[in-house]
């Protein structure tokens, strides 16, 4: 008798263009529906360059069963938009619904409800005198709650509540006056209750020292009634996405952003709070410090932890070209704080130039694993496109079943270039690093040192020689305590990177 292991399964790492119909598309969020991936996005058709939504449903091993566009049915040059994290959830029907927002003279928001094969059912755009985007929906007995922002004079929060076929029931809008409100999250806490996590920010843009960020939640009943529940100090948090509700308590991420030497970074955090949003652990986990650096959801996993997934700028030197490389991250943690493994991927990765990698979301099936979507943007190498993109991995962050190699570093956790065959060592490094070779690299190449920054902080120029496998690093006149990176690199392509600590 043949038994099939499905837990087993491997994982993937791939690009969807959806062609020939599709000459450019992107995912912007994942829902796991038994053990069906559902995705929705933006797409451009082959023929009138018009945009569209996107609506596919993929088995777990990442074979497509269902792929379907959508253009708007009221009309020409009338393009749907959106963003990751913008919301598809299942319907009580057994369908779909998501939001997003359409664009012809202004941006208007738009409700999308699509039957289980992803037909259209309704395809609601929303008139205002006002620019708008929805964001996120959940269903509710009488219909839909859904929460974006719309700019008047200053951008605010919209709350609204629309029935089963999409008429609107109450709007309002909540937000400082003069400030920029945005939402990065909803949450249903009762039959009556809702609560949305958000930010304001100052209408300043960084680097300036005038501009400032808050996370901030409000509490809103179902006749659309709200006030503010909590409100982080300045710069300490800015915005709150991924919020979970969990005993006794709230998970979310944020960012911080700071400025320095003419320009500004951000980090991201991921925050446990008591009910009323008292800080019980907080952790930076990105290794850059970049306005690239996001995070765009937290989701719980079967074994009691947490994964969160989200971009950032690695710590590998600038191209030569243009741009950092920009890559899509999960993070696995536990509820204590603890990291317990980390990934950082790209697709279509070129060293001349920026390789821009967007997570949009991120869902987690019943075997532990866990697949996250988003898209790339091909700008360097043609054709120039966007793809969308899936990365599937076990709950151990694996691709397949023999990794098991994954090193801890201050909390955070580094894969070995296994396929590359080299190893560094030891760990934590004192004085010397060796570099273990079990391959060839060309001979000319850098070894780079830098910081969690990405600033650079020696560059050893090194000819690799066949049959010269050990090669010792002095480390000794910059070390200090905390987590660096070292990595290969000629001007084609980066052959190792590995974080240690010193």
């Amino acid at each position: 008798m043949l038994v099939l292991d499905l837990s087993a399964q491997v994982g993937f790492n791939k690009p969807y263009d959806l062609e020939p119909e599709i000459q450019a598309n992107t995912f912007s969020n994942i829902l796991i529906d038994d053990d069906t991936i559902v995705l929705f996005g933006v797409a451009i058709d082959a023929v009138g360059n018009q945009q569209g939504l996107s609506f596919v449903k993929m088995d777990t091993l990442g074979n497509i069963i269902t792929s379907k566009f959508h253009l708007s049915p009221l009309g020409e040059n009338i393009n749907f938009a959106a963003s990751p994290n913008h919301s598809l959830i299942k319907t009580n029907d057994g369908g779909y619904a998501l939001v997003g927002s359409v664009f012809d003279t202004k941006t208007k928001g738009v409700f999308v409800k699509l039957d289980k094969t992803g037909d259209l059912e309704q395809y609601k755009i929303y008139e205002s005198p006002y620019n708008t985007i929805y964001r996120h929906i959940i269903e509710v007995q009488e219909g839909y709650i859904i929460t974006g922002q719309k700019t008047t004079s200053s951008t605010f929060i919209l709350v609204k509540k629309i029935n089963q076929e999409g008429i609107t029931i109450w709007e309002s809008t909540v937000g400082e006056p003069g400030l920029f409100n945005y939402t990065g999250s909803l949450l249903e806490l009762s039959n009556s209750l809702f609560i949305i996590g958000a930010g304001k920010a100052s209408n300043i843009d960084p680097p300036s020292t005038s501009a400032w960020g808050r996370s901030q939640t409000y509490l809103v009943d179902s006749s659309g009634l709200s006030n503010i529940s909590f409100t982080s100090p300045q710069n300490v948090q800015t915005g709150i996405v991924g919020l979970n509700h969990i005993p006794n308590g709230w998970i979310y991420g944020s960012r911080t952003y700071e400025t320095f030497s003419g320009d500004w970074g951000a980090n991201i955090k991921l925050i446990r709070t008591d009910e009323n949003f008292n800080v019980i652990w907080e952790k930076v986990i990105s290794p850059t410090r970049t306005s690239s650096n996001t995070i765009v959801d937290i989701k719980p996993t079967p074994d009691g932890n947490w994964i969160a997934v989200g971009n950032w700028s690695t710590p590998l030197p600038t191209p030569p070209e243009f741009g950092n490389y920009l890559g899509g991250f999960t993070y696995k943690f536990k509820p204590n704080g603890d990291s317990i493994w980390c990934r950082v991927d790209s697709l279509f990765q070129n060293g001349q130039c920026a390789s821009r990698n967007y997570m949009g979301g991120v869902g987690v099936l019943k075997s532990g694993s866990i697949v996250a979507a988003g898209y790339n943007n091909r700008d360097c190498v043609p054709p120039y496109r966007s793809y969308g993109w899936v990365l599937k991995v076990n709950s151990n962050g694996c691709l397949d079943t023999l990794c098991n190699d994954l090193l801890h570093v201050n909390n955070l956790l580094i894969r070995d270039d296994l396929e590359n065959g080299i190893k560094l060592f030891p760990n934590p490094i004192e004085d010397f690093a060796i570099l273990k070779l079990n391959t060839e690299l060309p001979f000319n190449s850098n070894i780079f040192i830098y910081n969690q920054f990405g600033k650079v902080l020696k560059v050893i120029p090194h000819n690799f020689e066949q049959g010269k496998n050990l090669i010792q690093i002095d480390l000794s006149n910059i070390l200090t305590n905390g987590i660096f990176f070292i990595s290969i690199s000629n001007i084609t392509k980066t052959y190792f990177t590995k974080g240690v600590k010193f």
